[in-house]
């Protein structure tokens, strides 16, 4: 199996039994972004309609940004600031995270 065929694979694994709470650890690495934004948009069902807590370590900030509600933005093993989306998302807290 390819990277994406896995990481669909493990998704698949993941959602298939009722659960309160997925942890998922970059779910879309090898994926083509099709494949990407479904991913995304079944994380975001799997919340909006049956209140699943998500979790998820994403290194793509867009992909952050269109799919959280809260943010963790750590650096080094350190987490900078958590909050709500756009209160993390600040010039200052990415420069620190970035640089």
């Amino acid at each position: 199996l390819s990277g994406g065929q896995r990481q669909r694979g493990w998704t698949a694994v993941s959602v298939a039994p009722k659960t309160d709470i997925i942890l998922h650890d970059d779910p879309t690495t090898y994926l083509g972004i099709t494949h990407q934004l479904k991913i995304l948009e079944l994380v975001q069902e799997l919340n909006t309609k049956h209140g699943t807590t998500i979790m998820m370590v994403l290194h793509d900030i867009n992909q952050a940004i269109r799919s959280s509600d809260h943010l963790i933005a750590m650096k080094d093993g350190a987490i900078i600031k958590q909050g709500v989306t756009h209160e993390v998302l600040t010039n200052e807290i990415l420069e620190s995270v970035f640089n």
